[in-house]
């Protein structure tokens, strides 16, 4: 968290260190405290210049009792937004205690709405990072009341924080229209740093909302602008996001050639958890392209490692090795993988990607007619509010095939409604698979018709998916896919 805009009062002194100290505050976002610390050990104002150079010329030296000149009031702000940056400089080293005493005395100064609004988010902060999440809404919530005395550019911090707070407590639409307004106001003053997180937050709704196109753009802008700043963590999950997404949408491409740039930005990176992210993803990737040897070796290698095995990676390591040993029709052991998985994500409190996974698995026992699908579709029901908009078509899937396999009366309905979110979604991976149901359950009852045109769409949705798979050998890797083959044997059998 940074502090919130007073770019009105720096633009009026960038001749000065208000450039410098905008310099240290984007440095403090993007975590180079030692560039902070540089920019931050240079004087208030230039020498000889205490009341402003701009000022001295054009009136007198005082405005009189109580009163401040121009250049006194910018010296005293820009004072204040360098002690607020010398406390940001503080919260990102060791010394808990010296940082809040640091803050303690921001506060004990901040006598004007844009410093009381800055303290106020400042502690929300703290709250937040605590997870302390309706105790930080509530204080943040009470400053509210100072936004129409504050500038907008000092208003991004408390749209940030109101947007970040909102996602933790699943108010995903408040958290959307929040972030969108800090983002706008970031971008508007030049404050970058703010404006990625902020995008970067922005970007995690669209897609857990299944807005995958705005997903993509948003990722797109991120990795453009961390690569060109050469922040490569950070590179490496606007990459690893983007081959998901393209993924879904059906872009096996693509999705292929990010994985590959992602391994080398990684490369990058000192951090381990960026290299089993990524090492991550392309299990994933190679599963759902139908290269489920190459994607099985390469999980059960990662995991033989200590540091991969104990790592937040690891769950999501597990599930792409389900989906490897599933891409070989190895069923039974995809199911102990996917079991494996479900209870890493629930003892790691993420409910969400347990869901994710239960569905997965479902969806996987649905197509075998092998496990109890519906003592798993129980467990999703028990997790449901936990789903993303995302996961919630993939249930509308699921549900439609196991009411077409129970010969449900709404089956029909189901296996449409199924088609269409799939469709809105833009998740052409799965969007042929309730046509094809639709498509054999209209031929059972003699609507040969409406079974060709949907046995049709199906089949063009699935031509169109393959056509994107960057070479002959996953083309054909992915056709052979059990569901992908078992829908062509069909066709070549009517």
């Amino acid at each position: 968290m940074l502090p919130p805009g007073f770019a009105a009062s720096l633009g009026a002194a960038k001749e000065f260190e208000g450039a410098r100290l905008l310099r240290a505050w984007n440095a403090l976002a993007l975590r180079k405290p030692e560039l902070a610390s540089e920019l931050l050990a240079t004087p208030t104002v230039p020498p000889g210049d205490a009341g402003g150079a701009e000022d001295s010329d054009r009136r007198p030296p005082s405005a009189g009792p109580g009163r401040e000149t121009k250049g006194e009031e910018r010296t005293r702000t820009l004072a204040h937004l360098r002690a607020w940056l010398e406390y940001r400089l503080l919260r990102l080293g060791s010394d808990t205690a010296l940082a809040l005493e640091k803050l303690e005395a921001l506060e004990a100064a901040a006598a004007e709405p844009p410093q009381r609004l800055w303290a106020v988010a400042a502690r929300t902060e703290l709250l937040l990072a605590e997870s302390r999440f309706e105790e930080a809404q509530a204080r943040l919530l009470a400053a509210r009341e100072l936004l129409p005395s504050c500038l907008e550019s000092e208003t991004g911090i408390f749209w940030q924080l109101h947007g970040a707070l909102a996602i933790h407590l699943g108010e995903m639409e408040e958290a959307a229209a929040s972030l969108a307004r800090a983002e706008s106001i970031w971008r508007e003053y030049g404050l970058h740093a703010n404006r990625l997180i902020t995008a970067g937050n922005l970007g995690g709704i669209a897609y857990q909302a299944g807005d995958l196109a705005r997903a993509q753009a948003w990722n797109e802008d991120l990795l453009r602008a961390w690569v060109e700043r050469e922040r490569w963590d950070e590179c490496v999950t606007a990459i690893t996001n983007l081959s998901l997404i393209l993924l879904d949408r059906g872009r096996l491409g693509e999705a292929v050639r990010y994985v590959r740039d992602g391994t080398g930005l990684a490369a990058r990176s000192p951090a381990l958890q960026n290299r089993l992210r990524i090492a991550a993803q392309e299990v994933h990737v190679l599963a759902r392209v139908g290269l489920g040897r190459r994607a099985e070796e390469t999980a059960r290698r990662l995991l033989a490692d200590p540091s991969a095995a104990a790592s937040p990676v690891a769950p999501f390591l597990r599930l792409s090795l389900a989906e490897a040993l599933e891409a070989q029709g190895r069923s039974r052991e995809a199911r102990e993988e996917f079991r494996g998985a479900v209870g890493m994500f629930r003892e790691s409190g993420a409910l969400d990607d347990a869901v994710d996974a239960l569905v997965a698995w479902a969806m996987m026992e649905s197509s075998s007619g092998e496990g109890d699908v519906l003592e798993i579709r129980r467990q999703i029901e028990l997790e449901q509010r936990a789903a993303s908009g995302l996961t919630h078509g993939m249930i509308k899937l699921l549900d439609a095939e196991i009411a077409s396999r129970r010969a449900d009366p709404d089956r029909e309905q189901r296996l449409r409604e199924a088609a269409e979110t799939l469709a809105a979604q833009e998740r052409w991976y799965y969007a042929w698979r309730p046509r094809w149901q639709l498509a054999r359950l209209l031929a059972e009852a003699e609507r040969y018709g409406e079974a060709a045109r949907e046995y049709g769409l199906a089949r063009n949705l699935l031509a169109d998916l393959a056509e994107t798979a960057p070479s002959d050998m996953i083309r054909v890797s992915f056709l052979s896919l059990p569901e992908p083959r078992r829908f062509l044997d069909e066709l070549e059998a009517e």
